[in-house]
C-alpha cells in the first residue's frame, strides 16, 4: 500500500507523541465515534417486459417489489396491481440501490396493443383479424378468461405484445374484454405507411387510417403509431394517433433517469447508419456498445437492449432467444413433484421449473412452484437445452373444462414406429388412421405417405396433434400435422429452437393448403357455395355440416347461411380459386 506524504507525517507525529519526549508515558488517545453509515445510493431505470409471474410484480423472472407502487392502466391513474395479467407488457419507473437490496417500484404503466372486435380468425396460421390488422399468437402467448379453442369471432379482445418485421403484432396477452361500460371505440398499433397528407390518411397493415379529427402535429412513414377511432366501411376514422419514438420513457418518470432497458424484435438493422429497430422504434448504436450472450445480432432476433438517456443511444445488447421461441408443447396431469430441483412428472416426461418460467391459472394470481400438486391439470410450453432438459417457459394450470375442450401436443423429437402406424411424442403415443385428418407441409394427404414423410429422419421436422375428449370421454386425435424444414442441416443445434408464429404460413393469402379459418358470411353465391371474409368457400354432401352442433344436409346449412352470420370451415384451397370444406359448422346459440 502506498501512503500519502499527508498520512506519512501524521502517523509520525502521532507516534512521536505517543513516546513522549520527558520520558513520562503517553496516554493513546480514545477512538472517535464509529462513522455514520453511508445511504445506499438509489438510481433510477425504466424497465419494460413482460409479466412473468405475481407477488409483488414478476419481469424476466426478477421480482420487484410494487408495494408502494403507483398504477396507470391503459391511461386511467389511480389502478391497482389487481387489473394487470401475466403477459401483458408494462413499463415500469424503478428504483435501483447499488447495495443489491431488492429493487421498488414506484410507478407502474400499461397500455394495451391492440382492442377491438375479432372479425376473423386463422386457427391453422394461429393469426387473428381484430380491429382492422392481423394479429399472431403462439404457445407463449398467455389467455385470459378465454382459451385459443374458445375465442370467437365477434369477441371483444384486449392484446398485448411485440411488432414483429412485417409490422404484425405477436401477442403475448390475449384477454376477453368483458367490460359492458367500455366504450365501443378500438384501438390499433402499428407502423405507418402510404402516408398521404394531403388526404390525411396512412395505413397500418392493410387497413386505411383517416388522421384528419386527430389534430396530428407531425407524422412520417415508418413511425409507430397507436391509434384510437371506429371502423366505417373498412377505414379506420382516428379520434386520436399516438406516436412512440426513441423517447418514451421520458414520460414514465419525474426523477433523473440512470438507464432504460426495453425488450422487443429486432425489426431492422442498418449498418451503414449505425441503427437498430427494436419493437417498431429505431435507435442509434453507441461506438462502444456490448452485445452479450450473442454478439450476431440478426433480424428476428429478441433482445433487451440498454439506453442511455443522456445521448439516446443503445449501450448494450443482449439476445433473450427463450423469449419467443419454443421447443414444443404438451398437456397432461402431474404425476410427481420434485420440489427440491423444482421439477415435475408429465406424462413420464421431466420439466424443470426456471427463473424465467411465466405461470398461469385464471383463478390464483398468485400461483407459483409451490402452489402445484399431484394430479394437477396444466399445459406446458418448453425449450430442450442441450443436456435435453425440457425447461418451462410458460406453464398454465387448468380446470376440467378447459383442459378437456382442446388438446394440442407439440415437438420436434417424436418416436415413430411404422409397424404399428404409431407416433409418440411428449410421452403421447398416437396411433395414425385414415380417419384421423393427416396434413404434410400444410397439404393434407393419405396414411401411406404421412408415415413415409414422418419416419424420414434426414429432415428436421415439427409435429403438431390435436384432438379432445368425446362425450364418453375417450381422448380422440382429429388432426396431426407434420412441417418439415428443408433449411436446417442440423435438428441438434442449439440455434435450432423456432419461433412458434415463424412458421406460421401465408398459403392461406396466396391460396395454397389446409385451411382452418372462422369468420362472417360476406355474400351467398348459390345453393352450395358463399364467401367467408371473402373467401369463397364451397360445400358439398361429402361435407360435414352442423348446425348447433347436429348434423344437417347441404339444403339445411344454406338455408341457416345469411350474410353477416358467423361460421368455421375445415377445409383446402382448390387451384388457388376456392376452399373446398371439408367440415363447416354454424353455431346461432339457438335449439335446432
Amino acid at each position: 500500500m502506498r501512503l500519502h506524504q499527508i498520512s506519512i507525517a501524521l502517523l509520525s507525529s502521532q507516534l512521536l507523541f505517543a513516546c513522549g519526549g520527558s520520558g513520562e508515558s503517553a496516554s493513546i488517545p480514545s477512538a472517535g465515534p464509529s462513522p455514520v453509515p453511508t445511504a445506499p445510493q438509489l438510481t433510477t431505470i425504466i424497465k419494460t417486459g413482460v409479466i412473468t409471474g405475481f407477488g409483488s410484480v414478476y419481469v424476466d423472472g426478477q421480482r420487484f417489489n410494487t408495494d408502494n407502487s403507483t398504477f396507470n392502466v391503459n391511461g386511467q391513474d389511480g389502478q391497482s396491481i389487481e387489473q394487470l395479467q401475466v403477459g401483458m407488457k408494462i413499463s415500469m419507473s424503478v428504483q435501483e440501490s447499488d447495495d443489491d437490496t431488492q429493487s421498488t417500484v414506484n410507478s407502474v404503466h400499461y397500455d394495451n396493443d391492440v382492442e377491438g372486435l375479432v372479425t376473423a380468425i386463422d386457427r391453422n396460421n394461429q393469426q387473428l383479424e381484430v380491429a382492422g390488422i392481423n394479429i399472431r399468437y403462439n404457445d407463449l402467448t398467455h389467455f385470459i378468461g378465454i382459451t385459443e379453442s374458445s375465442l370467437s369471432v365477434d369477441d371483444r379482445i384486449e392484446i398485448s405484445g411485440y411488432l414483429d418485421t412485417d409490422g404484425v403484432l405477436i401477442a403475448t396477452y390475449i384477454e376477453l374484454d368483458d367490460d359492458v361500460t367500455n366504450d365501443a371505440n378500438q384501438y390499433t398499433s402499428g407502423i405507418v405507411n402510404n402516408l398521404d397528407v394531403t388526404q390525411q390518411t396512412f395505413t397500418l397493415q392493410g387497413l386505411t387510417v383517416n388522421y384528419a379529427s386527430a389534430n396530428m402535429q407531425s407524422i412520417e412513414n415508418g413511425l409507430k403509431v397507436k391509434v384510437e377511432g371506429n371502423i366505417n366501411a373498412g377505414v379506420l376514422i382516428a379520434t386520436e394517433v399516438e406516436l412512440t419514438d426513441a423517447t418514451f420513457y421520458l414520460s414514465l418518470s419525474d426523477d433523473d433517469i440512470s438507464r432504460v432497458e426495453k425488450e422487443g424484435i429486432v425489426t431492422a438493422i442498418d449498418i451503414a447508419a449505425n441503427t437498430i429497430t427494436v419493437d417498431g422504434v429505431t435507435y442509434q448504436l453507441a461506438n462502444n456498445v456490448v452485445f452479450e450472450a450473442n454478439s450476431s445480432i440478426q433480424i428476428r432476433d429478441f433482445v433487451e437492449i440498454y439506453i442511455d438517456p443522456t445521448t439516446n443511444q443503445v449501450t448494450r445488447v443482449e439476445s433473450k432467444d427463450g423469449h419467443m421461441n419454443t421447443d414444443g408443447k404438451i398437456k397432461g396431469v402431474i404425476t410427481a413433484i420434485d420440489t427440491t430441483n423444482q421439477i415435475i412428472t408429465v406424462n413420464g416426461q421431466l420439466y424443470t421449473f426456471t427463473n424465467m418460467t411465466r405461470v398461469e391459472d385464471d383463478d390464483d394470481r398468485y400461483f407459483s412452484f409451490a402452489s402445484l400438486n399431484i394430479n394437477d391439470r396444466v399445459e406446458i410450453a418448453f425449450l430442450t437445452d442441450s443436456q435435453n432438459n425440457h425447461l418451462i417457459q410458460r406453464i398454465e394450470r387448468e380446470d376440467e373444462v378447459e383442459y378437456n375442450e382442446e388438446w394440442e401436443l407439440e415437438s420436434r423429437t417424436f418416436d415413430v414406429d411404422v409397424a404399428s402406424q404409431t407416433i409418440t411424442v411428449n410421452g403421447v403415443s398416437v396411433v395414425l388412421t385414415d380417419g384421423i385428418r393427416l396434413v404434410l407441409d400444410d397439404v393434407v394427404t393419405d396414411l401411406s405417405t404421412f408415415l413415409a414423410a414422418i419416419s424420414d429422419d434426414s429432415i428436421a421436422s415439427d409435429v403438431e396433434i390435436d384432438g379432445g375428449f368425446d362425450n364418453n370421454g375417450q381422448f380422440v386425435v382429429k388432426k396431426v400435422e407434420l412441417d418439415r424444414d428443408y433449411h436446417s442441416d442440423d435438428s441438434n443445434s442449439d440455434d435450432d429452437h423456432y419461433y412458434s408464429d415463424q412458421e406460421y404460413s401465408d398459403n392461406d393469402e396466396q391460396g395454397i393448403g389446409y385451411v382452418e379459418f372462422e369468420g362472417k358470411v360476406s355474400s351467398v353465391i348459390n345453393e352450395t357455395s358463399f364467401t367467408l371474409n371473402g373467401r369463397e368457400i364451397r360445400i358439398d354432401s361429402n361435407t360435414e355440416l352442423e348446425l348447433n352442433d347436429q348434423r344437417v344436409s347441404v339444403t339445411q346449412f344454406m338455408t341457416a347461411i345469411q350474410v353477416g352470420i358467423s361460421l368455421e370451415i375445415e377445409g383446402t384451397w382448390v387451384e388457388g380459386t376456392y376452399i373446398y370444406a371439408y367440415e363447416a359448422e354454424i353455431e346461432t346459440g339457438e335449439d335446432d
